[in-house]
């Protein structure tokens, strides 16, 4: 069994990794829109949020 970065928490990927999911997670986006899908297009705005709150969690900066 393969485990890809999905399986895997987000605080358990780097931030480079996390970045290149939420690059994907665009095109999951369009083909959710272009499927009508409200489910999957909900699916993947959670994941979205997921990822974004974890960035933040670890930008040094201030928010």
């Amino acid at each position: 069994m393969t485990t890809t970065t999905e399986d895997r928490p987000a605080h358990g990927r780097s931030v480079r990794e996390l970045i290149a999911e939420l690059a994907g997670t665009e095109d999951d986006l369009r083909e959710a829109r272009a499927d009508a899908s409200l489910a999957h297009r909900s699916g993947v705005v959670r994941r979205q949020a997921r990822i974004v709150r974890e960035l933040r969690r670890r930008s040094p900066g201030p928010r």
